[in-house]
């Protein structure tokens, strides 16, 4: 986080991994409890030249759709220069046990581009790679004006995770005190509240930029969540303030998309499409919302779905995959949920021609108050989606054969040179409609938006399951490989020139990897980092890519003058030992002196090893 520091009114870089305390505690607070949609995002900095610095930094943001983060603008960008979606790494972090500051397991997501607010303000989107499917997205609150707040004198919290090396979420409180001018983002406003330090309030950190401030006090979460009001962009150790979401309603409203499944039908004339609404409301209310029903006699314990939802109705929109990016010829087809997650069949026209293998793009967006003639959020001057991705995920399918979901690539020893590659089969309700698969395969850096010029390779399903076929790749070059059916005569999702469709496939459909490169790690090679004894959430990070490809094992050496490094011994009182992320103490079983020593991680995958330098764990 950019830290505000009320002595001197000027910003103060404090999230440098450099600057990390030792016993940093998170926004200073107590241990928050578990909230899946707050996520932990790093970045590494970079000079105005685009040279990496050598430092890593960190702030927070919250998932407010299946392919939307929010945080601070100042968080992910500096003076002179913008950092690049390839420079982020986010962090979602699942409970394992349902206790608060529990061992934590985590998801890394990748940052495909970065959207920022056509208004002034220090608020900025990253929108992902692929979407993160959650049974709830931040209760975002577009209503809640900056006077309305003050007249009332509104309870708010705030939670983050804090410094690069902290990984607990924290939290802190207070009641909102005053409205001023943004002194950085000039033009904007920012809502100001001190922390209510004689009830335990903490104070903000480094790396806590970005983090949900959320209505009510945190001692009464337990009947009542609360939406999030605003994004935190200021703090001490005495006060914070943040970014009022009213004031950039138009901006995350578009942001506010349902998330998309597909699934099959018997008939080529239908479409089936699942569609997960966005609820606003947590599920701590609806939780008492159910309680209040049954206290009042009625009996019925069931949530009542359309009082916690941001939209009511949603407009999906399907076209063919051959009329490229434009959606201008899609059709359009309206829909009002009446459950969380509910399954629409989009009708095809009977009277055009229509094939089992053909592939259809499907997307669907919100719609606001006003019924049919009211704006679809999120669409363009003409009432449809903006080109390409721009407007939201969609999703590719045919209408009768799923497409093959990439599983891995395995190194294959006794044939150098050579990997095998296994996917999962493709579902069909029609028996004997495929034939087999098709692998294309090339190098390319990224998922590539055109296969012009891959290499390809035919083969019969080689199980029930899944298919998997031995390729020639060269090692040294990062890979982008795509199964689809054999469907009939024909390949599903290929053009006229038998190559897959341009555009859009996505991770999970197309598997990309390469040997294994450590970007960065903090602390940083040969640097030592302290933990203070029974303490339990400070780690080692290491950004890895190709991560869902990777085996990970962190190494140890007790005593420089001892064995090698080992994997071996009690890890009780660490976890993470194979993951990038190595967290030493646990609330059952806190850090404790035994574990002092070296600490490397070594990363495989079927095109490589790699080892980070040893960075030294002082536990005192």
């Amino acid at each position: 986080m950019t830290g505000y520091n009320n002595e001197t009114d000027a910003l103060t870089d404090t999230n440098s991994a450099e600057l990390a305390s030792p016993v940093a505690r998170i926004i200073g607070g107590s241990d928050a409890r578990h909230i899946p949609w707050i996520v932990k995002i790093f970045y590494w900095g970079r000079n105005a030249q685009g040279v990496s610095t050598g430092t890593v930094e960190s702030s927070t943001g919250f998932l407010v759709s299946s392919m939307w983060i929010l945080t601070a603008r100042h968080a992910v960008e500096r003076p002179l220069r913008t950092v690049a979606p390839e420079d982020i790494t986010v962090i979602a972090f699942y409970l394992v046990s349902g206790d608060p500051g529990a061992p934590l397991i985590r998801r890394v997501l990748h940052v495909d581009s970065i959207a920022y607010a056509p208004t002034v303000g220090d608020i900025i989107a990253l929108r992902l790679h692929e979407p993160v499917m959650l049974d709830e997205y931040a209760p975002v609150s577009l209503e809640q004006t900056a006077a309305e707040l003050l007249a009332r004198r509104q309870s708010v919290s705030v939670f983050a995770y804090g410094t690069p090396r902290n990984f607990r979420l924290g939290t802190a409180f207070g009641t909102v005190s005053s409205v001023e001018n943004n002194p950085f983002f000039h033009g904007s406003e920012v809502v100001f509240f001190p922390f209510d330090l004689l009830n335990g309030s903490g104070g903000t950190e480094g790396g806590d930029s970005g983090g949900p401030v959320m209505q009510r006090f945190p001692d009464v979460i337990g009947s009542d969540f609360g939406l999030v009001v605003g994004i935190q962009v200021m703090g001490t150790g005495r006060r914070a303030a943040f970014v009022l979401l009213a004031d950039h309603r138009d901006f995350i409203e578009p942001l506010l998309m349902p998330h998309l499944t597909g699934s099959l039908s018997e008939s080529a004339f239908l479409l089936r499409s699942s569609l997960h609404m966005l609820s606003n409301c947590s599920d701590f209310q609806e939780r008492r919302l159910a309680k209040n029903r049954v206290a009042e006699g009625t009996g019925n314990a069931a949530t009542d779905v359309t009082s916690c939802t941001a939209f009511e109705s949603y407009q999906f929109f399907f076209k063919k995959t051959s009329d490229g990016d434009s959606w201008d010829s899609a059709s359009a087809y309206n829909v009002k949920a009446s459950a969380h997650d509910q399954v629409f069949e989009l009708p095809l026209d009977p009277a055009q021609p229509h094939s089992y293998s053909e592939l259809w793009d499907i997307t669907a967006l919100p719609v606001g108050p006003g019924g049919r003639d009211s704006k679809v959020i999120g669409a363009g001057e003409n009432g449809k989606p903006l080109p390409g991705a721009q407007s939201n995920f969609y999703i590719r399918q045919t209408p009768t054969v799923s497409l093959p979901a990439m599983m891995q690539a395995d190194k294959e020893i006794a044939m150098p040179g050579m990997v095998r590659v296994t996917w999962s089969n493709s579902d069909c309700p029609i028996s004997g409609v495929i034939r087999g698969y098709t692998l294309f395969y090339m190098p390319a850096d990224q998922i590539p938006v055109s296969w012009e010029g891959c290499e390809r390779m035919s083969v019969p399903a080689t199980s029930y399951k899944s298919t998997a076929v031995v390729i020639p790749v060269d090692t040294s070059k990062t890979y982008a490989l795509l199964a689809l059916p054999v469907v009939g005569d024909e390949v599903a999702g290929t053009n006229e020139s038998g190559l897959p469709y341009s555009g859009a496939f996505r991770a999970g459909e197309v598997l990309l990897i390469g040997a294994p490169v450590v970007r960065y790690q903090t602390p940083g090679d040969g640097r030592v980092l302290h933990v203070e004894s029974s303490s339990h959430g400070t780690g080692i990070i290491a950004d890895v890519s190709f991560d869902d490809q990777n085996t990970y094992t962190w190494m140890r050496l007790g005593d420089l003058w001892g064995p090698e490094y080992t994997s071996e011994g009690d890890w009780s009182h660490i976890s993470g030992k194979d993951s990038p992320v190595l967290v030493f103490g646990t609330p059952e079983n806190p850090a404790r002196a035994e574990d002092d020593g070296w600490y490397k991680l070594k990363v495989e995958n079927a095109f490589g090893t790699v080892e980070t330098r040893h960075v030294f764990v002082q536990i005192k």
